[in-house]
């Protein structure tokens, strides 16, 4: 059985009508989970008071602009330092990073 994880996210303004936080679940690492595997049900629920999509662009300024939340559901490729710099600079704009590994690294996970 699968355990259940209670998700709860404040939107950066309070939740004011119109003015969804966008999560960006990325897909261009190639993660183990991502909008339709893995985190479909998760996607579905966080619809309903956020907007989502989905990034297969690669991690970069321009790919990560307009979020607030960025999710890596266990990427299996290493990220370049162009990358951790956005990832970087994403956080420091007051951003939030959510990335999940697996125990043995990226060449191992999956």
């Amino acid at each position: 059985q699968k355990p259940k994880v209670a998700v709860r996210m404040a939107l950066p303004d309070g939740g004011a009508a119109g003015n969804k936080a966008t999560v960006i679940f990325n897909a261009c690492k190639g993660e183990k989970h991502h909008t339709v595997k893995g985190f479909k049900q998760l996607t579905r629920r966080l619809k309903t008071s956020f907007n989502v999509r989905e990034n297969k662009d690669g991690v970069d300024p321009a790919a990560l602009s307009g979020g607030q939340i960025a999710v890596f559901g266990g990427p299996r490729e290493k990220f370049k330092k162009a990358e951790i710099d956005a990832i970087k600079g994403f956080l420091e704009s007051g951003n939030s990073v959510v990335i999940m590994l697996g125990e043995g690294g990226e060449g191992k996970y999956g």
